[in-house]
């Protein structure tokens, strides 16, 4: 993927290849920023509300000036505009950043690149994954604003790999998630996710997948997982805003020879995606 030609910073154009922010910026200066990823299709964005519903809530913890925020409509206005600027009119990945500037006020600037798929498309070919074990995370750290909001999983970014997903766990030796997805478990038709997952904007996907998961008749539950369980269990799937859904099928000797469960959520989910984004044309 390829970042596009346009940026919109505040609801203005800028030229990505043009340096738009100052060394004055307090963003650069005091680490007074946050950045989350959107998704969305036909320029328009899936999950609007819960979007933007995830920006009101990062600007209360971190004491942004919410008055200066566009309303919900006109930020989904300013996110089609840029898309129509740059001319994407399918599939789009974007990047808001919210900062403080340089007269210490709110400012938001938004990227997007065009998707290589029109919609989420399954993986072919199983994940690999391993367990972070020399990079445990203490179980207070997990709930504060620093792992959470801050980015605390670039720490990892050494471990990402197209080849292998690693999973975090606590100091107790409990699953938390992999650097940038959360994971579900599925035995005997069950579903399990981790007691402490990323409470980040993969959330705005994970909760409103656990939704549609308990509506087609699965069970759900948080509970401590170990990674010792990980040879016992049926599936394993990962959940993030730029893939979606994605299926495992091996760690380490342990080969998961079947996805039947993802591939059943995986079709309906998108389905739902598809058929929102025609309602609303």
């Amino acid at each position: 993927m390829k970042l596009a030609k346009w940026l919109m910073l505040d609801g203005n154009f800028f030229l990505a290849s043009e340096p738009i922010l100052s060394h004055c910026n307090n963003g650069i200066l005091y680490g007074d920023f946050f950045s989350f990823e959107i998704v969305g299709n036909s320029s328009k964005l899936f999950f609007p509300e819960l979007f933007y519903e995830n920006l009101i809530e990062r600007c209360k913890i971190f004491n942004f000036d919410i008055e200066k925020i566009p309303s919900q409509l006109i930020f989904e206005q300013n996110i089609y505009f840029l898309l129509q600027k740059n001319r994407i009119y399918k599939s789009f990945l974007g990047i808001v950043t919210v900062f403080k500037n340089s007269r210490n006020l709110t400012s938001i600037l938004i990227s997007t690149e065009v998707m290589e798929t029109e919609f989420y498309s399954l993986n072919k070919d199983g994940l690999i994954v391993d367990v972070l074990l020399d990079k445990p995370i203490n179980k207070f750290l997990i709930n504060t604003k620093e792992f959470q909001f801050l980015n605390y999983q670039k720490n990892f970014e050494n471990y990402l790999s197209d080849e292998i997903e690693y999973l975090l766990i606590d100091d107790n030796s409990n699953i938390i998630s992999t650097i940038d997805s959360n994971v579900f478990f599925v035995k005997n038709n069950d579903i399990f996710l981790p007691n402490k997952i990323l409470e980040n904007n993969i959330k705005i996907i994970t909760d409103f997948l656990i939704d549609y998961i308990k509506k087609i008749g699965f069970k759900v539950e948080n509970r401590d997982i170990r990674y010792s369980e990980l040879d016992f269990v049926d599936e394993i799937f990962l959940v993030n805003i730029k893939y979606g859904i994605r299926w495992v099928s091996n760690y380490k000797r342990t080969k998961y020879y079947y996805h039947r469960v993802s591939k059943k959520i995986f079709d309906g989910f998108n389905k739902l995606l598809k058929d929102s984004i025609q309602n609303e044309r």
